[in-house]
């Protein structure tokens, strides 16, 4: 009995780990955007881009990296930030990955999901 308590305590941490190596990824959240659009989701990120300015909205988009945690698996996704949050974001997750402890630094990037025409994106800067 005792063994089967134990072989199903692996098994269970064996699950729960298979599921938080994949969660919180750009591609987790993509996979299924319908079910968190509109929700605030936090991502842990490796690195961000800028790719432009969006004038109407007075914001910035960025590409933000993110990477699972045995990082054998990346993806990214739009962040649109408002323009005086622009600068500080850049800083705060950096255009290169960074190493911590030998394996790659992920932050997290808390936003909501949204969609707009046929892409999904980050709002970031709402708090």
């Amino acid at each position: 009995m005792r063994l089967i308590l134990i072989i199903a305590t692996i098994l269970t941490l064996g699950i729960v780990s298979l599921h938080a190596n994949s969660s919180r990824s750009a591609s987790f959240y993509l996979n299924a955007p319908e079910k968190y659009e509109n929700e605030k989701i936090t991502l842990y990120v490796t690195s961000v881009t800028r790719q432009g300015a969006i004038e109407d909205f007075e914001g910035v988009v960025y590409s933000a990296y993110t990477m699972s945690r045995d990082e054998d698996d990346t993806s990214y996704i739009s962040v649109l930030v408002p323009k005086d949050k622009a600068e500080s974001f850049a800083r705060k997750y950096g255009s290169d990955f960074k190493y911590q402890n030998g394996k790659i630094r992920k932050l997290p990037m808390r936003g909501v999901l949204r969609q707009l025409n046929d892409t999904w994106f980050l709002e970031y800067g709402l708090d």
